[in-house]
């Protein structure tokens, strides 16, 4: 639902283009409403209010500004939201020749820094439904996970999908046995997708592989020793799946029984300190691949020392830290390129500020440029 009505006024931007011009002056601040016409500050000669508009579209699609650029100026915005209604943006804008100065090899800003930048601004100012922003980040979280999934399958054909699935299914159990919640809710939603693949729009097919899998994490939690009370003695409600109809309600028990599974496993703690620390590290470079990432920082996070972390990394990875941190980027960026972002935004989206580095990178790493593999991916 768009609204006439700009969602901030003229005291608000003031303060709003003073915060921001403090942190980021080679850009311009400007708010407009959903179709970008400006209602504070001006859009530089030539500059489309569509661009805007764009911009607006694609943070409400992704939950986080993204960069859009035309006729040689760059922007990215955040929805001015009054509740769920979208009553116009706040956008920053830069020009090609101040972002790279001195070419494509030497940014003079770090635009996915600001980006995130604005987002905070103006959810710290109340301008923006956060909420809003961070459901949508989520739901297209776990709908780039599928997708990654049915471009395995895609590639793959029918030994792809049993191939994806048997390594989904075993990363799963591993999980299991060393309580990694987070990692196993990640793996569950992009099984489930196969499942639902395999089931063909069957629901009946779709609950006996969903019964199988449980049966199967169950018995794998048992024999790490999870409490029996909660998993065999009525904690799991299998007798649940006679009465689901869709696979919505199907994909919500599952999340429910493999908590319960987890709630089994709580008091363990039979994981190896080495290895725990390791994929807490790992753990750390997913999640966070897309910052300004070093080895002293990520060091810090995860409370070990620099060579530490080093020799962590050698003994469990088999590699140094800049190999594991640049393939945790690749592939962060083959998702989003899977998902129709185009090369420069997914370079600057996923930590790297020298687009040709990144460049070569994708290519050592994949074989192909990052142009190439969206040609090959859309």
């Amino acid at each position: 639902m768009l609204s006439s009505v700009t969602a901030i006024n003229a005291a608000q931007f003031r303060d709003a283009q003073r915060a921001w011009s403090a942190a980021w002056a080679s850009t311009t601040l400007t708010a407009c409403l959903p179709d970008g016409t400006s209602t504070h500050g001006r859009w530089p000669a030539g500059f489309a209010p569509a661009t805007a508009a764009k911009a607006i579209a694609e943070a409400l699609r992704w939950g986080e500004p993204a960069v859009v650029e035309s006729s040689g100026r760059f922007c990215w915005a955040v929805p001015l939201t009054h509740n769920a209604s979208v009553t116009g943006g706040l956008v920053a804008l830069i020009g090609e020749q101040a972002l790279f100065p001195h070419g494509l090899d030497a940014p003079a800003l770090d635009v996915r820094a600001a980006c995130a930048a604005l987002r905070v601004l103006a959810e710290n100012a109340n301008l923006t439904n956060a909420a809003l922003l961070e459901r949508t980040r989520e739901h297209h979280e776990r709908e780039r996970q599928r997708a990654a999934f049915l471009h395995a399958l895609k590639r793959g054909g029918l030994e792809g999908l049993a191939a994806t699935y048997l390594r989904e299914e075993a990363a799963l159990l591993a999980a299991v046995r060393i309580g990694e919640r987070g990692q196993a809710r990640a793996i569950l939603n992009r099984m489930l997708t196969g499942i639902y693949h395999q089931a063909a729009g069957s629901v009946e097919r779709a609950k006996a592989l969903l019964l199988e899998l449980v049966v199967l994490l169950m018995r794998t939690a048992v024999e790490a020793g999870g409490r029996r009370d909660v998993l065999l003695g009525g904690g799991i409600d299998l007798l649940a799946l006679s009465s689901i109809r869709d696979e919505e309600e199907l994909a919500r028990w599952l999340r429910r029984t493999c908590e319960a599974i987890f709630d089994s496993l709580e008091s363990l703690n039979r994981r190896d300190p080495e290895e725990e620390l390791f994929q807490r590290c790992l753990r750390w470079i997913n999640e966070h691949c897309d910052e300004d990432l070093g080895r002293d920082s990520v060091a810090a996070a995860v409370g070990v020392s620099p060579p530490r972390l080093t020799r962590l990394i050698k003994t469990h990875a088999g590699r140094g830290f800049s190999d594991l941190l640049n393939r945790a980027r690749i592939d962060r960026a083959k998702e989003l390129l899977d998902h129709g972002r185009s090369a420069l935004d997914v370079s600057l989206g996923v930590g790297f500020a020298d687009a040709s580095y990144f460049t070569k990178v994708f290519r050592r790493l994949t074989g192909m440029t990052p142009s190439a593999y969206r040609a090959r991916s859309g």
